[in-house]
């Protein structure tokens, strides 16, 4: 989870205040986000060796425009080269080398690369949240946490040093404060919302086919990328043995625990609204390690699928590694909780959404 300067929330739209929320829960905990730079409403993303990202949210892109160089909204017409010229002068008076630019839309639309100046190394349109840390994996860059915390220093006078992985209690207050930040069940003391039969998949939108391996690779490298972020070498433990991302993220090893675990938290929310974020299907296979492999997964964004494997990927972390005992707990309890030997399924469809489904759904 990023850290965000000053401590608390200072945008003033309501896109802008969810976008940040949003971020900071899904960055990665090495980088900072600077709130109200270079201009209101904007926000400077920035970790040590990471291309810093500017981020301007915009409400409701319904158009790209590159002829034009307009980016137009309900409110009206963005200038593209009055966008880049900010960024480029606070990349210049900050010294930070190259940048990254990522126009974030508070409404579904389709991505659009936008053309690069010089010293903008990527630059996008888009309504997918994850594009902002994965523009800062364009290139590297030769930031360091020195330069982070003299920026934080000029930005919020006073603020506690920046040191990527740590959080201020300040803002562990607000955290703590935010819907989105509900605790995994555990195996000993489970949720009572949970579900009391596995989701089955009712709308045209999300029917699945009998297997995509294509769609399940895909799920595998996000799920890896997540756990490599996560550990920063550490080690990765399972039945107190050492194991690999790429073994985790497995889907015939140990990828649908973690999704079994993600059901626990995000399945009673479909059991209260009717849609989800994403469907996964678990197939019977007696060559598994668990004895389920994903055989299939379908998502309405990338977002929506990354959002609640990532929080409960960092259920794992005791600090000195990851350990996924608890996680294996939560699988053991959803196998004897619905007999699945006994009802001799061959295979189990899954729905998983998120709260801001529920709110809209309810709004």
């Amino acid at each position: 989870m990023a850290r965000i300067a000053p401590a608390k929330p200072k945008l003033k739209t309501a896109h802008a205040s969810q976008a940040l929320a949003k971020l900071q829960g899904e960055i990665s905990d090495e980088a900072i986000i600077f709130q109200n730079m270079p201009d209101p409403e904007w926000m400077l993303m920035m970790a040590p060796g990471k291309l810093p990202v500017f981020v301007k949210p915009l409400p409701d892109v319904s158009s790209v425009d590159l002829d034009a160089q307009e980016i137009t909204t309900t409110g009206g017409e963005v200038e593209i080269p009055d966008i880049m010229a900010s960024v480029i002068e606070v990349a210049s008076r900050l010294s930070l080398g190259d940048v990254g630019l990522v126009v974030l839309s508070g409404v579904h639309c389709s991505r659009r690369s936008l053309p690069r100046a010089k010293g903008v190394a990527e630059a996008v349109v888009t309504s997918d949240l994850t594009e902002v840390w994965q523009a800062s994996g364009v290139q590297g860059s030769a930031i360091t946490a020195e330069a982070i915390n003299a920026i934080l220093q000029v930005h919020s006078p006073g603020a506690t040093a920046f040191v990527p992985g740590a959080i201020t209690q300040t803002q562990l207050d607000w955290r703590t404060s935010l819907s989105a930040e509900q605790s995994i069940p555990s195996a000993d003391a489970p949720d009572e919302a949970a579900v009391v039969s596995p989701a089955q998949v009712q709308t045209e939108k999300f029917r699945l086919n009998d297997g995509s391996p294509k769609r399940v690779q895909n799920l595998e490298t996000m799920v890896g990328s997540i756990l490599v972020s996560l550990a920063k070498g550490r080690q990765i433990l399972a039945g107190g043995l050492p194991v690999k991302p790429e073994y985790v993220a497995n889907g015939a090893r140990l990828l649908p625990v973690l999704l079994i675990a993600a059901s626990e938290k995000w399945s009673p929310v479909v059991a209260k609204a009717g849609t989800g974020g994403f469907d996964v299907r678990l197939s019977r296979d007696a060559d598994a390690l668990v004895g389920f492999r994903v055989a299939d997964v379908l998502a309405s964004s990338p977002y929506l699928l990354y959002m609640p494997l990532s929080r409960v990927a960092r259920v794992t972390d005791t600090g000195a590694n990851l350990d996924f005992d608890r996680l294996l707990g939560i699988f053991d309890r959803w196998l004897s909780k619905y007999d699945e030997g006994r009802l001799h399924h061959h295979s189990v469809t899954i729905r998983i959404a998120t709260e801001q489904h529920l709110a809209s759904q309810e709004s």
